[in-house]
């Protein structure tokens, strides 16, 4: 295998289901992940199964970065009468379990919480090491986005390796 430098690829994790504040700034942080040059993924909920397991690895395989969206859950969440999820749930239980097995495998993770999403990968107390965050009330920005994140990203794009 040859090494090559490699557009940086960023997964994004975030709730299906967003309100119109939510979507706008989840678009406003996409939008400014591509002006960096990053190419972006997200997976779709069909593409989801009961057990995602191995899909979730492949994808954390071929990513170099994850931006994590703590968004609060829409009360579509709680109406759509999946029983998966609870009256208590603050965000998508997917948004911690992304994030964790993005860390296990040590791809830079970006957590990016609303207002009030304040634990596990969200707690500011928790942000070191491949975890880095950034409340999503900020507009993205390079003031804004760590940018140690940003070199980690790009230095693991341009180390993978091509098959």
């Amino acid at each position: 295998m040859a090494k090559s430098p490699m557009v940086p690829i960023v997964f994004l994790s975030r709730p299906t289901s967003l309100s119109d504040t939510q979507e706008r700034a989840v678009l406003a942080w996409s939008r400014y992940l591509l002006e960096l040059g990053f190419q972006l993924r997200r997976l779709a909920r069909p593409q989801y199964t009961d057990t995602p397991w191995d899909r979730l690895r492949h994808l954390l395989d071929e990513v170099d970065g994850v931006v994590t969206f703590g968004c609060a859950l829409t009360p579509r969440h709680h109406d759509d009468g999946d029983p998966r999820v609870k009256a208590d749930m603050r965000t998508s239980p997917w948004t911690y379990i992304e994030a964790a097995m993005a860390i296990e495998a040590a791809v830079p993770v970006l957590a990016v919480p609303e207002t009030g999403i304040h634990d596990g990968v969200f707690d500011p107390a928790v942000w070191s090491g491949c975890l880095y965050g950034v409340h999503s009330n900020d507009a993205p920005s390079s003031s804004a986005i760590p940018e140690g994140w940003i070199a980690a990203v790009r230095r693991a794009a341009a180390t993978r390796r091509v098959e």
